[in-house]
Order: C-alpha cells, then structure tokens, then sequence
C-alpha cells in the first residue's frame, strides 16, 4: 500500500501560508507593500485588539480592476512580472504572487477596490480560502482589504500569537519602518479607536524621522547622503552622531531599493564606522537607504523577502563604510589620521584605499555637534571608604582595556573588568530584590522610547516594580524612572529598563518573572556593567576592585565565566628556582 499521497489544496494552501503569514504585522507588511506597488499616496491601517480580530489597510493607490479581482486571490497570480527574465530588473515590493492568496487561507478578507470613479468599484468576500460573495460598489480609487478570523480555523497558528499590545508593537515597528522607507507617502495607524502613528507626506527622510521620534531628543541627527557614480550605489538616511548613542541596536535600520531588509553585516560596517567614536558598549542610531541596480541583487531568497543576496556584496560594504566614515570624519573638529586609514581596511575589497590628507582634517568653523567626550566613567563607580593602607588589593595596570593586574599578600591577581563587574552589580540587585529594598529619586529619571517600546512598556511597566523599579508615562515619548532598587552605586537605570525591555519581543514576560527572574538580573548586571574594551583610570579600576574583594568566596560571573586568577608568589618563586 502507498505511503505517499498527495495533500489535498485546501490543506497545502494552510501549510504554503504559514510562510508567509505568521502574525498579524506579516499581512500588514504584505498588504502595504501593495499599496506602495499600487502608487498609493496615503495609506490607512486599522486594527482592533492588536490586528488579532480586524486588520483593514485603506490606500488611495492605482486599485485592481473588476476582471482581475478573482485572479488576484490565486496563488501565483501576480501582476508585477511575466518571466524569470523579469527578476533581474525588478523595481516592485510584491512579485511572487502568494500574498493576497495565503492570507485569504487563514481568514475572512473582504476587498472593495476601484480604478476610476466612474467605473466604480469591485467586491469580494473569502472565508478561508472559498469565494463567498461578488459584487459592485462605488468609491473613490483605491482599495480597502478587511482581514478578520485570522487562524480560525487554525487553532495551532492561533496559539502561538503574543497579547495584543505585544502584537501591536511588532506592527508598530513595522509601520515606522515603512515611514522612514517612504517618507512621501502619508501613514496612519490606529488600533481599537486610538491613533498610533500619523505622519504626513511630501516630507524629506530627517523630517519624516522627527514625525515618529522626539525632535528635542533626537537633535543630533544627521542627514547623510553618498554617491558613487562608478559602481551606481547611491546611500542616503540619517545617522546618529557620536554623542547620541544608545545601549542596544533597536533603533538601526536598513533599506535597499526601498526593502527593509534583515542584514547583520551590513550593520556591522557601519559600526564598524563609529570606531574610535564610541565605545564598544555603545551603539549608534541610523537609517539607512542603499539603492543599487536591481540586476545586482536577488531578492527571492526568503518567502518574507527580509534577506536579500548581492552580487557584489564587499563592493557595497566598502562604499557603505567609505560614506558613513568620511561623513562622521567631515563632521567632527579633528580625526587622528593614522587611526582613519586603518580601520577600513578590511572593507576595501575591489576598490581603492581612501586618500587621507597628510595632517589632521580642517575643522570646520561652526561644528554640527561637539566632540565626544574622552568617556570618562567616573558615575560607573562609587568610591569606597577603605583606607590605602588597608587594601587587600593594589591595582596595578589595565591590560588591553579588558583585564586588570593587581597585587596582594599572597601573589598577583588578574581580573576580568565586565565579568567582575557585573558579579558586584547582580549581588547588588539581587540583595535589594530579595529584600524589597527600593530607594525614590529626587530627580527621576527621563528615559526616551520607540512608538513600539512604549506600546510594550504600556503593558508591562507595573512588573518592574518586582525588580524595585517605578515607572510612569510622562508622554508618548518619554517614561519616567522615579523609585530604583537601593544599590551603593548609581547604575545606567535607562539602558537596564531598555535591554530587560526585550524580553517581551522574546516571550511573555509576565512568564519570566516567574520562571526566569535570575535570568533577567543577570540581563541587568550584564548591560550595566563596565565593557571588555572600556579604558578606566586606575582609580576607576581600584574601586571596582574594592567593590568585588569583599564578595566572599566568589569568583564568577552571574552566567558561570571566572572572572579572577591567582599567581601564587610561592609559584613564581618556584619557577624562577628561588626556593
């Protein structure tokens, strides 16, 4: 008898959507793309409880005529190319033709579009994959998709969805980052009744961005823009300059030809970029357009089309870092050029080094912003009453920025300066929370977020009070810290709220507290402790060593990596045949 048999459509239909729909933002994503391919201007998007009962995308584009509105719902159906040939000059978002297909095969979609106002307008109504109704209406160009039921009939699918604030902030994100693709299309979102995001057309990319984020707090944007007429790349966005940096990499985003895409390397290069501005614990804000000729990269890697292959992938890198490197050095007072000629290196793949003139660049007469400052990270320590004298431990030196050699009675000790300092910073945290030891702020504490970080702080900001932690909204950029565990050191309270905050993007955080609270303290310990490559002043270096001497019979880091070794002075007597 046969084992192999073949599924039957409706079921292969379910399956071949799950590649594409995974969670309400995926259909936003592939619904707006349309619009856009559509010429849309404006663009609406309308959800109730996080796009998990109602998605409805409204858009004033192109619209789909009558006779292809029953085409459009088959797979494979698509408007955008006619042969293979067609992919290597593709200018649409949407190509495959799945999109509108999947979708209508995990939910109810009702469609009203139209091409011309005279013509009127075409219905239809899809209930999991079955035509359920046709018909004739009138409207203005455009077209209106209402998806609701999604996963009804799935109930696997639909388990596997987050609470509806969560779910809301991935479409929050997603629709900020089709603003900063678009900044000439206008982009409204509202979920149940209340405006999320509503920005306005016709707008360049660094105005478009202070339309999302705080212009007062993100006044140290930069437009960047690069040419490089030999390889056709052209690169525009905005980038952070060197004093306004952030903790994580939440806020970095990349485009080519108008796709948000996932790139990791790209990224890179252009930290890669800040060096010598930041300090390794510390990221950089941008926005990133890199356009190219189509015919040079594949975007039909990934059902999601978020991945993206290049024909010449270190040719794109190495103009990405010549742009963003020769911008940050135009703009800061004086760059050592020894230190900017090494560090491209890598990148220069296929293309000539840079130039760099024989003395320091010429600063210009009104910098755009002051320079950073030498990273001084005094407020990182809290000096220790203990006499000189009485020190079990004498700081010796740094070693490449990372280790510290010091001595004692006994022999010589060497520690690793974050693994050491994040032990001091988890028993501090951890004492203040078995304890319920909180302490209130004179002056609390402004922290900056993300249309999509307030959606989740909005959700979870009272479960940080296990933590010792007191939150209040202040507006829809900006939460207040106004109560902090008792710790005898200041901490970075802001980038401890931000980092911890990411747990909700990985699982339910109501959850972790429960099954995983030492993780997320070691998640506080470990982003707020000093970096592998943070140069600290030798008194800096002695506090953090008083601070760990007195933790007895402790010697590893929250996450188990030592973090002391010991040289016996017997040992070295030893090998040195001085017994």
């Amino acid at each position: 008898m046969s084992k192999i048999h073949l599924l039957p459509e409706h079921i292969a239909s379910k399956i071949a959507a799950g590649e594409v729909v995974e969670r309400p933002a995926s259909i936003v994503k592939e619904l707006i793309e349309n619009s856009i391919d559509a010429k849309a201007s404006h663009i609406i998007v309308t959800l109730r409880s996080g796009g998990k009962s109602l998605i409805e995308i409204s858009d004033n584009g192109s619209g789909i005529d009558s006779d292809d509105m029953p085409l459009a719902f088959l797979r494979h159906a698509t408007s955008k190319i006619c042969s293979i040939d067609d992919l290597d000059s593709l200018l649409s978002l949407g190509f495959r033709g799945e999109a509108l297909a999947s979708i209508a095969a995990v939910s109810t979609v009702s469609i009203e579009s139209a091409i011309s106002k005279d013509i009127g307008a075409s219905t239809l109504t899809i209930n999991h994959g079955k035509l359920i109704e046709q018909g004739k209406s009138s409207r203005v160009p455009g077209t209106t998709i209402c998806i609701e039921h999604l996963f009804a009939k799935i109930p696997a699918r639909k388990k596997f969805l987050k609470s509806d604030r969560q779910e809301l902030a991935v479409t929050t994100r997603l629709i900020q980052e089709f603003s900063l693709s678009y900044p000439d299309i206008h982009f409204e979102l509202y979920n149940d009744g209340k405006k999320i995001i509503n920005t306005t057309g016709e707008k360049d990319l660094l105005e478009r961005f202070y339309d999302i984020f705080s212009r007062t707090s993100y006044s140290q944007m930069l437009p960047l823009k690069y040419i490089d007429n030999q390889s056709q790349i052209r690169i525009h966005g905005v980038i952070s300059s060197p004093v306004l940096k952030r903790a994580t990499r939440t806020q970095q985003m990349i485009c080519i030809n108008g796709r948000v895409i996932k790139d990791f390397r790209l990224c890179k290069v252009i930290e890669d970029a800040y060096h010598g501005f930041l300090l390794s614990s510390e990221h950089p804000i941008f926005f990133v357009h890199i356009t190219l000729p189509a015919a040079d990269i594949d975007v039909n890697v990934h059902p999601r089309k978020t991945e993206i292959r290049f024909a010449y992938p270190d040719q794109v890198m190495s103009t990405l870092f010549h742009a963003v490197k020769t911008f940050l050095a135009e703009q800061i007072l004086t760059v050592p050029v020894q230190k900017f000629a090494e560090t491209p290196s890598r990148y220069h793949v296929g293309s000539p080094p840079l130039s760099p003139p024989e003395q320091l660049i010429v600063p210009p007469t009104s910098p755009p912003f002051p320079i950073p400052s030498s990273f001084h990270i005094d407020h990182l320590f809290t000096k220790m009453d203990i006499p000189v004298e009485e020190k079990p431990v004498k700081v010796l030196s740094q070693i490449k920025n990372s280790y510290i050699l010091c001595e004692a009675e006994t022999g010589l000790l060497l520690f690793d300066q974050h693994a050491a300092h994040e032990r001091y910073i988890y028993e501090e945290l951890k004492h203040s929370v078995d304890n319920r030891t909180t302490q209130p702020l004179l002056t609390p504490i402004t922290i900056q977020v993300t249309p999509e970080q307030n959606v989740l702080l909005g959700e979870c900001h009272q479960l940080y009070e296990a933590f010792g932690f007191i939150l209040e909204q202040n507006s829809p950029s900006t939460w207040l810290i106004t109560q902090v565990p008792v710790s005898k050191k200041e901490l970075d309270y802001e980038n401890i709220i931000l980092v911890t905050l990411e747990y909700t993007n990985k699982e339910n955080f109501k959850q972790a507290l429960t099954t995983k609270k030492d993780d997320i303290l070691h998640t506080m310990a470990c982003k707020a402790a000093v970096k592998f490559n943070d140069h600290l002043s030798i008194p800096e270096l002695q506090n953090l060593i008083d601070n760990v001497a007195y933790l007895p019979g402790i010697y590893t880091c929250p996450h188990g990596r030592p973090f002391r070794l010991e040289l016996k002075y017997s040992d070295l007597n030893s090998y040195f045949k001085r017994t």
